[in-house]
């Protein structure tokens, strides 16, 4: 097993753990450590921005951003530095994922002109 495919296992049990398992914590922490493994971000400043803009969103505090929404933020940060090493990538695992936040947490992507919900799952 390469590094990358490392990552995506962690990336991958990032997800299974925020959407199964509401285990935000662990979800952040492999989220970050596939994102360090992809390596293309540097210094959590993405993440960062995100969180700022969310809790801007939200009318929050940074410090105040819920442990749902860094798990979210963390796991689409990960999910953007591997697309961009991977391009093909896409797993059933994911695009539950990009559902249930589209369905469930829309602010958190940036516009709404891509419909994941219509994207079928492979049984």
């Amino acid at each position: 097993m390469n590094q990358i495919e490392t990552g995506i296992v962690q990336f991958e049990w990032a997800i299974k753990l925020y959407l199964y398992e509401t285990a935000f914590i662990p979800a952040i922490t492999l989220a970050g450590a596939a994102e360090g493994i992809f390596g293309e971000l540097k210094n959590g400043y993405v993440f960062h921005k995100v969180s700022e803009n969310i809790a801007f969103k939200n009318n929050l505090q940074t410090k105040q951003v819920s442990l749902q929404a860094a798990a979210i933020s963390r796991i689409i940060i990960a999910a953007t530095a591997l697309i961009h090493l991977k391009p093909n990538y896409m797993s059933n695992l994911f695009i539950q994922f990009m559902q249930n936040t589209q369905t469930y947490h829309s602010d958190f992507l940036p516009n709404n002109s891509f419909d994941w919900n219509k994207i079928e799952i492979e049984k």
